[in-house]
C-alpha cells in the first residue's frame, strides 16, 4: 500500500532537467525481516513495474547489516538482479 501511494505521488512530480528524485530507504534489512513482511516483494514490484522505467528516479538503500544488503540486493539473482548502478563506499576516519 505504501509503494502505491509513493508511485502516485511520484507520478505528479517532474524534476528539473538533469535532476533526479531520490528515494532513501534506511534499515532495509530490518524492514524486510519483519514478521510476515512482504516489503521486499512490494519494493521489487514498485521498482520493476514503475521506477526503473523512469530515468529521473534514484533509489538508495542502506542499513546496519551490510551482509544482508550484499546477499539480498547486490548479489540478488531474483527480482532485483542487476539493478545496482553505483556503490558508495564509506570509510571510518578517526
Amino acid at each position: 500500500m505504501s509503494f502505491i501511494a509513493l508511485r502516485n505521488a511520484l507520478m505528479d512530480l517532474k524534476p528539473k532537467k538533469g535532476c533526479k528524485l531520490g528515494i532513501f530507504i534506511d534499515e532495509l534489512p530490518w524492514l524486510a525481516n519483519m514478521k510476515n513482511s512482504v516489503f521486499m516483494s512490494a519494493l521489487s514490484l514498485f521498482w520493476n513495474d514503475f521506477a526503473s522505467k523512469r530515468d529521473d528516479i534514484m533509489l538508495v538503500v542502506c542499513g546496519s547489516v551490510t551482509s544482508w544488503i550484499i546477499k539480498h540486493i547486490i548479489d540478488d539473482r531474483d527480482s532485483l538482479a542487476n539493478r545496482i548502478t553505483a556503490s558508495i563506499h564509506l570509510q571510518n576516519i578517526q
